[in-house]
């Protein structure tokens, strides 16, 4: 079973502007494109598993979801940088479900589409909740300072959660501790 890199979408990923529906308006975060070259290059594979309430809230509909989705993946794709996967919970919060973050469902998902260990994969987002969902299936996590991370890093600090400014920052810290062969990781550098 595989490794990967589960990552949150909007303040991780992208710039969070808050229910993000409009394609137009995607800016990728900094250091988001280094970052996810450094992961790829050792072959891991990038999915995204987010939380996205504005299709269940009724402030946008499951098509302006997969515009933005799809204008985020081609500023990806325009630094040769695919993603695997996306898996997203359209629910509301009070919504009775198993795939909101931080419960496991997008996770399990994922894991079984793409053969995954889970304890062999890195969580990476901008809140609790992603980190929560990394301990839910036993994956090890990142805050990143961008998005709403700074509102959450004295909780992850508490909990022993390493803490990066942005995605070069934590690609390094995975690539650091990873048992990815000397030349992979020295072409990845």
């Amino acid at each position: 079973m595989g490794a990967a890199v589960l990552l949150d979408r909007d303040g991780t990923i992208n710039v969070d502007t808050g229910y993000v529906s409009d394609p137009a308006c995607i800016r990728l975060e900094e250091g988001v494109i280094d970052g996810l070259r450094l992961l790829t290059a050792v072959g891991l594979p990038l999915i995204i598993l987010s939380n996205q309430s504005g299709v269940g809230r009724g402030y946008f509909g499951l098509s302006d979801l997969v515009d933005v989705n799809h204008a985020i993946a081609k500023q990806l794709a325009a630094h040769d940088i695919s993603v695997a996967g996306w898996y997203i919970c359209p629910h509301a919060p009070g919504d009775d479900c198993n795939c909101r973050k931080p419960l496991p469902g997008l996770a399990l998902h994922a894991a079984q589409d793409f053969s995954l260990d889970l304890r062999r994969c890195w969580m990476i987002g901008d809140k609790r909740s992603d980190l929560q969902l990394g301990d839910a299936v036993g994956a090890s996590s990142i805050l990143l300072l961008t998005g709403e991370g700074a509102r959450h890093s004295d909780w992850a600090k508490a909990t022993g959660k390493p803490i990066c400014s942005d995605m070069v920052e934590a690609a390094r810290l995975i690539l650091a501790g990873s048992s990815y062969p000397a030349t992979q990781l020295q072409a990845a550098r």
